[in-house]
């Protein structure tokens, strides 16, 4: 190997570690359950206590990381449920990592157990977190996976406008090596969608695909009913893929506040909900350099999400 090389390498090392100390200056009390990077809303006894918790046969849980779209599925499962009593369900958006209504309960369970039926849960957390109820396949599972290039993106930020997360003031290059790395809050993106990804052809658990939702709405809620053993018809279907259209959700002003585990002084939740962003960051280095650690993550394991859509 040349001197040059050696100190190019030494010099890409160097950079990757100045971008880490950075990202865990920026995010204040950033602090690891188990080996999960978590900010301080994130109560650890809260995540250890869910073992305890109870999972009743008639809960929903939507699982996907950070930015993946967990919000827009929710407002799509409120309106499905809705048709069940002829009104919008009141969304139960408890995530099992804190949301912004509960980081100042000390105890979460009791609070989610008093929850109505039927409870619509949420969370960001990786499979091997989740209650044994939810392992043995008492409830239905719906994952939600959107293409890493856009996560990273949105995620950057989404840090750059949350209190919580320290108001991120990194550049995106030395957001993206902590991104790469999985040193973000909430930990890497390929460990949390291999864990569910392994549960795949559970009967509880369906998956689905940010970019198809957003290609073939209808489609995808369609077959979220089906799944959730919900019939409705396709005049329901389509007017549910009208009052969900992410621009006009972002437009609504009480979807902007979101409901999510982060403390938010900008009101930005939903950003922009756009496929293939990503283009308009990445410099061709950092995209050769991240399909390339993507190939070795995603392998032969069968999952295939597009990072761009062709009308």
């Amino acid at each position: 190997m040349s001197v040059e090389k050696v100190s190019e390498e030494n010099s890409n090392i160097e950079g990757s570690r100045d971008a880490l100390e950075h990202y865990k200056e920026s995010v204040p009390g950033l602090h690891h359950v188990k080996s999960l990077p978590l900010i301080p809303v994130v109560k650890e006894d809260n995540i250890r206590n869910l073992q305890d918790m109870e999972i009743r046969d008639d809960d929903v849980l939507v699982a996907g990381y950070p930015k993946s779209g967990t919000h827009w599925l929710e407002e799509i499962l409120s309106l499905l449920f809705g048709q069940q009593n002829g009104k919008k369900l009141r969304m139960h958006s408890i995530d099992f990592v804190p949301s912004l209504t509960t980081k100042e309960n000390d105890d979460l369970l009791p609070m989610i157990s008093n929850l109505p039926s039927p409870r619509v849960l949420a969370t960001h957390l990786p499979y091997e977190y989740m209650p044994p109820g939810v392992k043995a396949g008492k409830c239905k599972t719906i994952c939600i996976v959107r293409n890493p290039k856009d996560v990273a993106v949105s995620y950057f930020h989404y840090h750059k406008n949350t209190n919580a997360l320290g108001l991120y003031d990194g550049s995106w290059e030395q957001f993206l090596e902590v991104f790469h790395k999985g040193e973000v809050v909430l930990g890497d993106w390929y460990e949390h969608v291999l864990s569910w990804w392994l549960h795949a052809k559970d009967s509880n658990i369906h998956f689905c695909c940010f970019e198809d939702m957003k290609k073939h709405p209808q489609k995808e809620i369609e077959r979220l009913a089906a799944f959730l053993d919900k019939p409705v018809s396709e005049e329901i279907t389509k007017g549910i893929a009208k009052a969900t259209n992410f621009d006009k959700m972002r437009r609504t002003a009480k979807n902007n506040q979101g409901v999510c585990i982060f403390d938010q002084s900008i009101p930005k939740f939903m950003r922009k909900g756009k496929v293939g962003d990503w283009k308009n960051y990445f410099t061709v280095s950092q995209n050769e350099k991240f399909d390339k650690h993507h190939s070795n993550k995603i392998g032969d394991i069968g999952i295939h999400i597009p990072f761009e859509i062709n009308h």
